[in-house]
């Protein structure tokens, strides 16, 4: 079946990734508390010979996995507990030191923290085969979902693979899989979305490449690449070879998929691409290099892309059909393999690594201080570039200088981008420049911060690094932000890794036989940088002094530890202060009527708090006192009295029209079944055009 490993494959040579094994001091933020590691922690197994087996049967001799753990995707909950999936060896494994027993020679494992660190619960994935790969993990309202690949095909030596100690498979040659937990590690499903009559040969020709969901997590999204078949228990079919995207509800319910315009004979080099669901804009991402051959090309809706060729494309996630595409026409040009960041109005964050003199969408990368001794390795300067999500167009581009360097993971943390990448040398963005001693130390790691809306670099630092640049196993494989601002940080490291007042080191009761220069071992790692502020809440809401003539005037009532409130005056308009805030303040509006008033606490090492109240202006409130609105609560139906010939609406508390109906009986029913439980606002208006209104809760 298929062991192919995510990160061995991207460390490929003409990839170069490369992350830290020694990571000294702290980072400052924009506030007077500074970022900082929190806490730290390793796990990983022996460094046994595994066989890397690729999709279509064969051993890639030079992606042997002696000793490669790592972490490859993190997500939070909205308690802020962390759940991270690795890839892990099975023989002595541990987790920060508490002993684990695998299923094979190599596993997957999901782990839970709290938001201070402490390990909550974890599971080992896997079969006794070299077979098992962690793609990815996300959280909905309820739980934690896993995907992945295994082997359970008993033909092949498998004894089923075994979902912790919760279930296992029995013989079959399904190898993707999707699971989910709840928060405590109970056990929810096991999906496989493969026919059950799929072939050891078909098997070999599908994969799981990538995982994600909405943001509420209600749907989840696998981006697999499918022989042809009948998927999701026959509810799809697949005719023609290719990447498709399957959808699974919370409750383990297949949705229907979508097939993309996207065929690429090679299925190894898929891994070479990160997927994301582009959720304001309803549509899917890709990020990537094609890994070709001379004679297998990536075929993207008709238009082959080239060897090493990097592209960005963008499909509509309901018809699969293709928005755009951007490819560079150079070998090793632009190299991209990254998870791209997405922002509320679906703007892409794409980051990667540009050759000296190349161009990408239309953008320039000229780099008159890079290494040109090696066209492969030191001729690139990382760069991060800010896309319209709609057309595709660029919108900022910073573009570093550098000596050589790779631009690596980027996140999203309210206005400000992170940008994490290696360099040697020296690395220069406007205004900022840092440099290390290649003799003495090779590479160094970066950070840089980034205005989303600008593009400029705010602060830039510099992250002690070891390891020959093209072929270190150490790699900061992925980053998050938490739900707090802090990012929770995750790879591999070999030997020590230095994470501020942590010290990790790697655990390997024994070595393997060294067979190649391309023998390995290494711990995964996973960590919090940002702030210590897991207790942290604040509280915004805020008082109607009146209002006189066109103007409102309001009290801030919230927490006052802040760096900023932002007022949304239901106009179309705002205002921010970043002080004083107690003072009363005013807005005039341009005329009567009703007026959602939103003000948002902000802090930079907390959670923000938003609070609304409808507000009317001008708008009469003498309706009869004989007009009745109830029952409050209400839970299926709320009854309106004595308002015969004239109307009512129901907004939700930002402002959007829920129901609008006439009032035809001096007592009628609103059904109001559909509503969310929540706080609703009801406007009246009776036959002579009076207006009031009221509120109720909906349970």
């Amino acid at each position: 079946m298929m062991s192919l490993n995510r990160p061995s494959t991207i460390r490929m040579k003409h990839i170069a990734l490369i992350m830290c094994s020694s990571l000294l001091g702290m980072l400052p933020a924009a506030r007077t508390q500074a970022q900082s590691w929190i806490w730290a922690q390793r796990h990983g197994g022996d460094s046994v010979e595994v066989s890397g087996r690729g999709i279509g049967g064969s051993i890639y001799s030079g992606d042997r996995v002696q000793g490669w753990n790592s972490v490859v995707d993190v997500t939070t909950d909205a308690q802020n507990n962390v759940y991270a999936v690795s890839l892990v060896l099975s023989k002595y494994l541990d987790l920060n030191g508490l002993p684990l027993s695998g299923w094979g020679r190599s596993d997957l494992m999901l782990s839970s923290y709290t938001c201070t660190g402490q390990l909550r619960w974890s599971k080992v994935i896997g079969s006794n085969l070299d077979s098992d790969l962690a793609v990815g993990v996300r959280c909905d309202d309820q739980g934690v979902y896993v995907g992945g690949m295994t082997n359970s095909n008993f033909a092949l030596g498998s004894s089923g693979c075994h979902f912790g100690t919760d279930t296992v498979t029995g013989n079959t040659t399904k190898n993707i899989f999707l699971a989910k937990w709840d928060f405590n590690g109970q056990f929810q499903w096991l999906r496989m979305p493969q026919p059950d009559t799929l072939s050891a040969a078909m098997a070999q020709r599908s994969a799981l490449v990538d995982l994600d969901a909405t943001p509420s997590g209600d749907t989840c999204f696998m981006f697999c690449y499918l022989s042809p078949g009948s998927y999701g228990g026959g509810a799809y079919q697949v005719t023609t070879p290719g990447m498709n995207v399957l959808k699974y509800t919370s409750s383990g319910q297949f949705a229907g998929g979508v097939a993309l315009p996207y065929q690429q004979p090679i299925l190894s080099t898929l891994y070479l691409s990160s997927w994301r669901y582009n959720s304001p804009l309803r549509r899917f991402v890709v990020a990537g290099t094609a890994f070709n051959s001379v004679t297998t090309t990536l075929n993207m809706a008709g238009t082959q892309l080239g060897i090493f060729w990097g592209y960005l494309a963008s499909f509509d996630a309901g018809s699969g059909h293709l928005n755009f595409l951007i490819y560079d026409t150079v070998i090793h040009g632009i190299v991209l393999s990254n998870k791209p960041a997405i922002d509320a109005w679906g703007n892409i964050y794409l980051s990667g690594s540009a050759q000296k003199d190349n161009h990408f969408n239309g953008v320039p990368f000229p780099n008159p201080i890079a290494d040109t001794s090696n066209f492969v390795q030191y001729n690139y300067c990382p760069f991060v570039m800010k896309i319209d999500g709609q057309s595709g167009n660029p919108i900022w581009t910073a573009k570093a200088q550098a000596t050589t360097g790779w631009g690596l993971n980027v996140c999203l943390r309210k206005k400000e981008l992170l940008l994490t990448g290696v360099y040697r040398g020296t690395l220069s963005f406007p205004g900022h420049s840092i440099s290390n001693n290649p003799l003495l130390d090779t590479n160094d790691a970066f950070i840089a911060y980034l205005d989303t809306a600008s593009g400029g670099v705010g602060r830039l630092y510099s992250l002690k690094t070891k390891g020959y640049i093209a072929y270190s196993e150490n790699i900061f494989n992925v980053i998050i932000a938490d739900r707090k601002g802090s990012f929770i940080c995750g790879g591999s490291f070999r030997d020590t890794l230095v994470l501020g007042q942590t010290t990790l080191v790697e655990q390997h009761p024994a070595q393997a036989p060294v067979h190649s220069a391309n023998t390995k071992h290494s711990d995964a790692w996973i960590g919090k940088l940002g702030y210590d502020n897991c207790n942290c809440s604040i509280s915004a809401s805020y008082q109607t002094v009146g209002f006189y003539s066109n103007s409102g005037y309001f009290t801030y009532l919230g927490s006052t530890n802040l760096d900023s409130l932002v007022w949304e005056w239901g106009d179309g308009t705002q205002s921010t202060y970043r002080s004083n805030f107690l003072n009363t303040i005013s807005h005039a509006y341009s005329g009567a009527g009703h007026y959602m008033v939103c003000v948002t606490a902000y802090v930079d090492s907390c959670i923000d708090s938003r609070y609304c109240q409808m507000q009317s202006l001008g708008m009469s409130q003498a309706l009869g006192a004989a007009v009745e609105v109830y029952p409050n609560p209400a839970t299926q139906a709320l009854y309106i009295g004595h308002l015969a010939g004239g109307s009512v609406r129901i907004l939700s508390v930002r402002g959007e029209e829920m129901i609008h109906q006439s009032i035809g009986s001096e007592r009628q029913e609103i059904p109001i079944g559909s509503l969310a439980p929540g706080y609703y606002l009801v406007l009246l208006r009776d036959k002579e055009g009076q207006s009031g209104q009221r509120s109720f809760v909906k349970q």
